[in-house]
């Protein structure tokens, strides 16, 4: 599995932090005959 972690911060006189995560199941499926 490859996870990608996206943090996005935002600052108006108090900074607010979000972090999001996506994992993603790599399939190859490779087919050598």
């Amino acid at each position: 599995r490859v996870c990608v972690c996206v943090c996005v911060c935002v600052c108006v006189c108090v900074c607010v932090c979000v972090c999001v995560c996506v994992c993603v199941q790599h399939t190859h499926t490779h087919t050598h005959t």
